[in-house]
């Protein structure tokens, strides 16, 4: 984020997945048919967000985080999750390398919303195995489930 100067800041950096995912407010919906019906799966009270009038579905965010592209997919090209406040989805967007540092592969392009602040603090899962099937999350308090019961669910049925 080299000459980024926002606020008086220039410490500015790209976003994990974790981070890039607290701007999510999952009580949207996208209408392709027509965005002025849509609302962003973002807390667009506070930021700035904008479908694009030709491909409704346009709205891919870059992240930090990195995996490695395999299987079906040409191996060893690095990937970048992201999220798409248009859909709301979190996707895989190839970063334009592989990992060996070479280039060639097409990098799709994608936005970029700048954070400040330590890295890897925000969203560090702290668990504890409390014995007896769950576990704590201490960073934020939440207690799960060990071990599912290996079984399928319908949620109108299930005690949510």
């Amino acid at each position: 984020m080299e000459n980024l100067e926002i606020g008086g800041y220039t410490d500015w950096r790209i976003p994990t997945i974790k981070e890039l995912y607290s701007l999510v407010n999952s009580n949207r919906e996208l209408d392709p048919t027509n965005t002025s019906n849509s609302q962003p799966y973002l807390y667009d009270e506070y930021f700035d967000f904008e479908y694009d009038e030709h491909i409704p579905y346009a709205g891919q965010y870059w992240s930090s985080t990195k995996y490695v592209k395999g299987g079906l997919q040409t191996d060893n090209i690095e990937g970048a999750f992201g999220f798409n406040f248009a859909d709301g989805h979190i996707k895989s967007y190839e970063t334009g390398l592989y990992f060996d540092g070479s280039s060639g592969v097409h990098d799709p392009g994608c936005f970029l919303r700048a954070v400040r602040g330590e890295e890897y603090i925000y969203g560090v899962n702290i668990f504890v195995d409390n014995g007896g099937g769950t576990v704590t999350d201490n960073a934020t308090g939440l207690m799960w489930q060990q071990v599912d019961d290996g079984n399928t669910h319908i949620i109108s049925n299930a005690n949510t």
